[in-house]
């Protein structure tokens, strides 16, 4: 057997759990972003129900907040994962 493959099995395998984590990383702070979305949303159609426009609005801002907070923090490197890991 040669020296070359008895190194490399374990470093491809550090190598593929390093990749999961990553991705499981990057999976939950996309689902902490897509509940707040959801969360202000649900809050402010519950607040227009009871007739409060304008509490229903703030939590619609605080929604949109969000949203262009998550869309000005995307990066190159978010870009390269997503296009590595087919996000």
């Amino acid at each position: 057997m040669n020296n070359k493959d008895v190194l490399n099995k374990p470093l491809l395998a550090c190598l593929f759990l390093l990749a999961m984590q990553l991705q499981g990383c990057a999976t939950s702070h996309y689902d902490a972003t897509e509940n707040a979305i959801k969360v202000n949303q649900d809050m402010a159609d519950a607040w227009r129900k009871h007739g409060d426009e304008s509490m229903a609005r703030s939590f619609e801002e605080r929604k949109a907040q969000i949203i262009e907070e998550e869309y000005n923090d995307y990066s190159s490197a978010d870009l390269l994962g997503d296009i590595i890991f087919g996000d």
